[in-house]
C-alpha cells in the first residue's frame, strides 16, 4: 500500500504545474496545523517557498500522510535538504586526487523499483530506500538516520576501491534504466551512469556492497 501512494503522490507531483494550479493561495495554515509545529514568520515563509517550488495544492496535501508531513516541517525548521538533485544533474567532472567527499548517491534500478542510498557526510545524515530515488526526495525514504563515524569510514573505504567516470559500460537507450553513482566534492560532481555488457563485476560488487553498507546505517546497525 505505501509503494502505490508513494507512486501516486510522486505522479501528482510531476503533473505540470498549471494543473496544479500555478499561482493559487498554497495550504500554508493546513500545513502547519497537521505537522504540529511552531511556526514564526521566518518558517512560514519557508514553508510557503516549499509548498510553491512542489506545487503542493491543498488536494496533494491532503494525500501526503502526517509522518512525510512532519519529516519535510523537520527537514525546512532544521535548514536541512529534502533533495540533491544536483547530485543528478549537475555536469559531471573528473575528480581530483584527495578531494574531499562531501555527498554520496547511489541508485540501482531493481525492475520497476528503485533501490538508492543518500549519504551526507557534511552533516552526518544517511538515508535508503529499496523502491524509491530517495535523492528526489529523502524524506521519503524507506530508513532514515545518523551517518556513524564508523558507517561514513565503511562506506568511504567502499568507494576507495571503485572507479568513477562520466560513463561506465553502454548505457545508450537504457539511461533511465542504468545504475548511477554520484559523488560531490569540494567544488564539483563526478557521476558514473552504468548499464549494458561493459559493466564490470567488480563495478556491480562494489555498488552492491555500498547499498548494503547504506541500508545497515540508515536502520543504526553501523
Amino acid at each position: 500500500m505505501r509503494r502505490w501512494i508513494v507512486i501516486l503522490l510522486a505522479l501528482m507531483l510531476a503533473l505540470p504545474l498549471a494543473a496544479r494550479g500555478e499561482g493559487a493561495d498554497v495550504p500554508v495554515e493546513t500545513f502547519i496545523q497537521r505537522s504540529g509545529i511552531q511556526a514564526d514568520a521566518a518558517m512560514r515563509e519557508k514553508i510557503e517557498a516549499f509548498l510553491r517550488e512542489k506545487a503542493i495544492s491543498a488536494p496533494v496535501l491532503d494525500m501526503i500522510d502526517d509522518a512525510l508531513l512532519q519529516s519535510y516541517a523537520r527537514h525546512l525548521s532544521e535548514d536541512l535538504p529534502i533533495d540533491y538533485a544536483a547530485l543528478l544533474d549537475a555536469p559531471s567532472q573528473p575528480m581530483p586526487e584527495g578531494a574531499k567527499i562531501l555527498r554520496l548517491a547511489v541508485l540501482q534500478p531493481q525492475g520497476a523499483s528503485m533501490e538508492s542510498l543518500l549519504a551526507d557526510f557534511e552533516r552526518g545524515l544517511v538515508y535508503y530506500d529499496e523502491n524509491w530515488p530517495v535523492p528526489e526526495d529523502v524524506c521519503r525514504a524507506q530508513y532514515a538516520g545518523t551517518l556513524s563515524d564508523a558507517a561514513s569510514a565503511a562506506l568511504l573505504k567502499r568507494l576507495d576501491g571503485m572507479t568513477l567516470e562520466d560513463q561506465c559500460g553502454d548505457i545508450v537507450g537504457m539511461e533511465f534504466g542504468a545504475i548511477r553513482v554520484a559523488v560531490a566534492w569540494e567544488g564539483g560532481v563526478t557521476r558514473c551512469m552504468a548499464g549494458g555488457d561493459g559493466v564490470s563485476e567488480a563495478f556491480l560488487d562494489g555498488v552492491g556492497a555500498l547499498l548494503a553498507t547504506g541500508r545497515a546505517a540508515a536502520q543504526g546497525e553501523l
